[in-house]
């Protein structure tokens, strides 16, 4: 006997005609499908926002994709296979003499294999819609390139990119544009899934993060805590600000500040140990202008600290 062969089984055959009832079949790969539509326009300034951007990445990096299909729905685009290509200024000219990428007509489609990413240009001022569909293989994979499945990742796993531009995008299968982003600029984006992500959380400095939109406490208590003594709470002063202070003139004056509204709480405290000195009241607000601190001493020429205070 031969040497054994554990993928191959050998059987004899006596009538070659009993084999015509047999059906071969071939193992399949799982395949995993995901759709998606993007947006681009001229005007915009690169990927800015995502449904009014000039260019925009259709095709991530992913080892485990096996096909895509392109169709420019509406107008001629340029597909291009980095974003310094699709940021060249030969994409940006009419009639694309000479296109920095590959044109795709309006209702033209095309079938790409590959793992590598890619970008599509907008050639017209008026919104041209560019439609995806990916194939892929296996997905165990899928915590990194979106299958919904899990993934063990080796760490640490380095993702770059410039700017603003994400480098991880997560959505709920539907949505236009991300929920939440991470950024190459180490910024973190979050939004409802409908345009782009609009509340930010930045590092502005050392130890130092901006949060961009409107900041809130969700527990019961509603407190904000400092852990450290001698920290605490810092406003922005200068002009049309929550704070500042303020000098009577004949026991009255007038704040101008943009920030004070209808509903603002407004605290006054005198700083004066002077003669004549008197008690201080808010008299008349003029939401979005100013707001009036009048003395019951109209002699009184003191100074004073305001801070205005929104309720929720």
């Amino acid at each position: 006997m031969g040497e054994f062969e554990p993928d191959i089984v050998r059987v004899h055959v006596d009538n070659i005609a009993d084999l015509k009832h047999i059906q071969i079949s071939e193992e399949h790969e799982p395949e995993h499908f995901s759709c998606r539509t993007y947006t681009v326009q001229t005007g915009g300034a690169g990927q800015v926002q995502e449904n009014t951007q000039r260019y925009v990445k259709i095709l991530e990096l992913n080892p485990m994709r096996k096909e895509a299909a392109i169709l420019s729905l509406d107008s001629t685009v340029v597909l291009c296979h980095s974003e310094a290509q699709a940021n060249s200024q030969a994409n940006n000219v009419a009639a694309l003499p000479a296109p920095d990428g590959v044109p795709l007509g309006a209702g033209q489609n095309v079938s790409v294999e590959g793992t590598g990413p890619l970008w599509a240009v907008a050639t017209v001022a008026t919104v041209s819609r560019v439609r995806l569909l990916l194939i892929s293989g296996d997905h165990d994979m899928g915590m990194m390139w979106g299958s919904g499945g899990n993934a063990a990742l080796t760490v640490p796993l380095l993702l770059q990119g410039v700017g603003a531009n994400p480098v991880i995008g997560i959505g709920v299968t539907g949505d236009v544009t991300n929920r939440l982003e991470l950024r190459a600029n180490g910024q973190i984006a979050l939004g409802a899934g409908a345009v782009a992500p609009d509340a930010t959380l930045t590092r502005t400095g050392n130890n130092s993060l901006q949060v961009g939109g409107v900041f809130q406490t969700a527990s019961v208590s509603g407190n904000f805590f400092t852990s450290t003594a001698g920290a605490g709470l810092r406003i922005k002063g200068g002009a049309n600000a929550k704070i500042g202070t303020g000098t009577l003139v004949a026991g009255t004056v007038t704040i101008a500040t943009t920030a004070v509204t209808a509903a603002s709480l407004i605290w006054l405290c005198d700083t004066s140990n002077g003669a004549n000195l008197g008690i201080l009241s808010v008299g008349v607000i003029t939401p979005g202008v100013s707001f009036v601190v009048n003395s019951n001493n109209a002699l009184d020429a003191g100074t004073f600290n305001w801070l205005i205070i929104e309720p929720g």
